[in-house]
């Protein structure tokens, strides 16, 4: 074997290998980065459910007081002063609700993201793996040529 062939071997193997390690290197961080995304909409979701268990929770004690206070007085739940705080109670589960939802939009947001860094991670890899091919083959046309 001249020194020539075992040049274009040489290289075509370093070829062939850049090409994969480049590969599973990039599809490796786009994993990571899917994990991370993952979390985050986790951390996400359980922050929301925090966020809500605390209103919740405000609604109910505002509505204690308003119940204990209306029942102390005699008072029917009706009237200006127990309709504002009624009114109050009702918003405080609204903004529950509200938060609610937006935990879980941003949930699905981290969800889509982790999706397509899956999928670019696989494209990484298919990428290297027919780039390593390729080297391969035109190293061996060159021998044969």
């Amino acid at each position: 074997m001249g020194l020539a062939t075992a040049l274009t071997v040489g290289g075509t193997a370093l070829n062939v290998f850049g090409s994969l390690s480049a590969g599973s290197q990039q599809a490796g961080d786009y994993r990571a980065q899917a994990a991370q995304a993952e979390l985050a909409g986790r951390e996400a979701l359980k922050l929301t459910s925090y966020k809500v268990r605390l209103l919740h929770e405000a609604g109910a004690q505002m509505t204690g007081e308003i119940e204990a206070e209306a029942g102390k007085a005699g008072l029917v739940m009706s009237g200006t002063p127990l309709s504002h705080l009624v009114d109050t109670a009702r918003q405080v589960e609204l903004s529950a609700a509200i938060e609610r939802r937006a935990g879980l939009v941003e949930k699905q947001r981290y969800d889509l993201q982790a999706q397509s860094l899956k999928r670019a991670a696989s494209s990484a890899k298919t990428s290297g793996f027919f780039g390593a091919a390729g080297g391969l083959i035109g190293g061996l046309g060159k021998l044969l040529g």
